[in-house]
C-alpha cells in the first residue's frame, strides 16, 4: 500500500531534501555539460548511459559506465559547463514558497549527491536557504550510503523517527532505508515512477501537507 504524503501532516522535525529532481530540474544543464565532455574528449558515452545512474557521485557514474581513466579532467570540464549554463536550470513550481513554509516549523536540510561548489552556487542563485547542505566528502560517502543522512540526523539531534528524506531515485530510498528513516518519493522527478514506495508526491506543492 502507498500513501501520499499528506497522510503523514505534522509528523516530522527534520525534512532532509535531495536537490537534484526534487528541487531544481537540472537535466537539460546535465545533458549539456555531458555532451560538452563527450565533445572535447571524444568519449563515445552517450548522456543515457550517464544519466541512467544519476544520484551517485560523479566519478562513480563514470565507473559505471566503464571510464575509468581521465576522471579529474572529465570532472573540470563537466562542472565548469555546468556553472556556465546554470540558466538551464529550472525549480519546480512554488518550490521556493513551500520551502520558505516549511522552514517556519521544522529544519529542512540537503543531502546531494552533487558537488557542494555547485549545490551552494545554485542555491545562491535561486536564493535558497537550509539550515545544513551536504554532498559526499572523504568523511561521509555518497548514497546509497546512509552517512550523510545519519550525520544530519545526529548534527540536530532528531531520532530516526521524527526525520524523512525527499528524493527521486532509488539511491535515495536505499540510503533512507539504510539510515533508518521515511522515504518520500517524487514521483515527478528521474527516477522510475511506477516502482511502488510507501509514501510519495506527485509535484513539489504537495509538500505543503508535511
Amino acid at each position: 500500500m502507498t500513501e501520499s504524503v499528506n497522510f503523514i501532516k505534522n509528523k516530522y522535525k527534520l525534512v532532509i531534501f535531495d536537490f537534484d529532481g526534487v528541487i531544481i530540474d537540472s537535466k537539460i544543464n546535465m545533458k549539456n555539460s555531458w555532451n560538452d565532455v563527450r565533445k572535447k574528449l571524444n568519449l563515445n558515452c552517450k548522456f543515457e548511459s550517464y544519466f541512467k545512474h544519476i544520484g551517485i557521485p560523479f566519478r562513480e557514474i563514470l565507473i559505471k559506465n566503464q571510464i575509468f581513466d581521465n576522471h579529474k579532467k572529465i570532472e573540470f570540464i563537466y562542472k565548469k559547463s555546468s556553472l556556465k549554463n546554470k540558466n538551464k536550470i529550472k525549480i519546480y513550481n512554488k518550490a521556493k514558497i513551500i520551502l520558505e513554509h516549511i522552514s517556519k516549523t521544522k529544519k529542512i536540510s540537503i543531502v546531494t549527491s552533487k558537488d557542494k561548489y555547485r549545490t551552494k552556487n545554485f542555491l545562491n542563485h535561486f536564493k535558497l536557504r537550509f539550515d545544513m547542505v551536504l554532498s559526499p566528502s572523504k568523511k561521509l560517502k555518497g548514497k546509497p550510503s546512509k552517512d550523510m543522512l545519519t550525520y544530519t540526523l545526529k548534527k540536530f539531534r532528531v531520532s530516526k523517527k521524527d526525520a524523512c528524506y525527499i528524493g527521486d531515485t532509488e539511491y535515495d530510498y536505499l540510503a533512507s532505508k539504510a539510515a533508518g528513516i521515511d522515504f518520500i518519493f517524487a514521483r515527478y522527478g528521474y527516477g522510475n515512477y511506477k516502482k511502488k514506495y510507501k509514501y510519495y508526491i506527485n509535484k513539489f506543492l504537495d509538500l505543503r501537507y508535511i
